[in-house]
């Protein structure tokens, strides 16, 4: 290949793994609490011309409830309000900072899943829903169902709504209650605690037969845990024990064992110099000799096992360190997918509460308003979080939709201009 084809390969490579993601419908849309995002990064090692991935850094990484993503090398970047592109540079940035490059790294980020919208109201299915990029009002409401017409609202429809919401709330809270004593049981690891000490929103939880047996079944976890840990390490402090005893033994059969070796070596040189005079025999003198070798053998036998034992005694110790750290280890993994789990329920929990409240005071209104056979017109609000705040607007069927936005469908009982007034 010549070196004008592959510095036109290395420049359409580069082009398509560019900082940033590769612009499509909806790129310009931010980032937020829950989106799962695809992270690629990419370097040309001139030396030997070819396109290197960073396997540490390629795979799926989670917005965690605080809004920032922990991306291995770069630490913890804050992601909420910003474009995947912007993401990619500042993910770079910082892996040129803390790596030392002369020059960014390449890196790509998409978005494989974003944090869903939530469609209520005067649908037929309300609920969450998975958000994509270019999503309008009215395909929302499509993906809902469609719009609630006036017969399908009914005394038994809403009392059923209403039933189903209350049920909703029950189950994440219980669900949310159970989460919430477990990361109390992992605090209360990390810290070495013998009691657990959970959140005063479980205070009162804890008090119903479910959250008393939520708590009984952490706080025997947490003894068992504490106590099989504690045995293991234990059980290696015995190994250490009886190391250092068989290591303190075969020190005291060293020094016999030297003795002997010295008395050997006298008794030889006396036995060489009656040789030497023709007064002993040869015999005698080969014996010695063999008796000083064996000692010696001996000796050796002697400081290999001294070493052994020794080497088993340093890997006893580093095994006790890491029993710890892995423990540790697993409890801080679980309290960072506990979080999301946490924030996750508390989103649903959420919704459920806003479906209960939007099906018990405005269910009544519909109802009414069908009676009376008024002709409704329907408005669209948009509940949507903007920096760090929420806002409500009226919204035209043609918006896109944010992912984590709540569309609320409202019937208007006005005149058409004042419904199309308010878009």
């Amino acid at each position: 290949m010549t070196r004008y084809k592959r510095c036109s390969l290395i420049a359409i490579a580069l082009a398509f793994i560019g900082h940033g993601a590769v612009a499509a419908p909806g790129a310009d849309i931010r980032l937020g609490p829950g989106d799962r995002l695809r992270v690629r990064a990419y370097d040309w090692r001139q030396s030997n011309n070819e396109l290197h991935e960073w396997p540490a850094l390629t795979g799926e990484f989670s917005v965690a409830a605080s809004g920032a993503v922990f991306i291995p090398l770069a630490g913890e970047i804050s992601a909420t309000g910003m474009t995947p592109g912007a993401l990619a540079d500042a993910i770079a940035g910082q892996l040129q900072l803390r790596i030392g490059l002369a020059h960014k790294p390449d890196v790509s980020v998409e978005v494989a899943e974003f944090r869903p919208f939530y469609v209520l109201g005067r649908v037929n299915k309300a609920g969450q829903y998975p958000a994509k990029a270019g999503l309008t009002v009215l395909q929302a409401i499509s993906v809902a169902g469609g719009f609630l017409q006036r017969a399908d609202m009914s005394a038994l429809e809403l009392d059923r709504q209403i039933d189903v919401a209350r049920g909703e709330i029950r189950a994440l809270t219980a669900e949310r209650m159970t989460l919430l004593g477990r990361r109390a049981r992992i605090e209360a690891e990390l810290h070495d605690s013998l009691t657990i000490d959970p959140p005063a929103e479980f205070a009162q939880w804890a008090k119903t037969p479910e959250g008393a047996r939520v708590l009984t079944e952490e706080k025997l976890l947490l003894d068992a845990r504490r106590v099989a840990l504690h045995s293991q390490i234990d059980a290696l402090g015995q190994t250490e024990a009886l190391l250092s005893h068989e290591i303190d033994a075969q020190g005291e059969k060293r020094k016999s064992v030297e003795r002997q070796i010295g008395m050997a070596k006298k008794e030889l040189a006396n036995v060489n110099q009656l040789v030497a005079k023709g007064l002993v025999v040869n015999a005698r003198q080969l014996a010695l000799e063999q008796n000083v070798s064996q000692f010696e053998s001996n000796l050796s036998d002697i400081e290999l096992l001294v070493l052994r034992a020794q080497q088993d005694l340093a890997k006893a110790g580093r095994d006790k360190a890491d029993l710890s750290d892995k423990r540790r280890a697993e409890d801080l993994a679980e309290l960072t997918t506990l979080s999301g789990q946490i924030a996750t329920n508390m989103e649903k929990l959420q919704t459920a509460l806003t479906l209960a409240s939007d099906s018990e005071l405005r269910g009544p209104q519909e109802l009414a308003a069908n009676a009376a056979d008024q002709t409704p017109f329907l408005q669209f609000l948009i509940t949507r979080a903007v920096d760090g705040h929420m806002v409500t607007k009226v919204a035209s069927e043609d918006e896109i939709v944010q992912p984590g936005d709540t569309i609320r469908v409202l019937r208007k009982a006005e005149t058409p201009e004042k419904a199309a007034a308010l878009r």
